[in-house]
């Protein structure tokens, strides 16, 4: 597996939403939380591949 590395947030942001990303996160204290959704994930629901 090879580690992408963006200049930007907004070149990361745009580049994943080109792959086929469409939603985005919030850390809150109970965990992930979709902002599409609302649906928050715990730490040991969460694999970052």
């Amino acid at each position: 597996m090879k580690i992408k590395r963006y200049k930007s947030l907004k070149e990361a942001t745009t580049t994943l939403m080109s792959e086929g990303y469409v939603h985005s996160f919030e850390l809150t204290k109970a965990g992930l939380q979709c902002l599409k959704t609302k649906k928050i994930y715990l730490a040991e629901e969460v694999r970052i591949v």
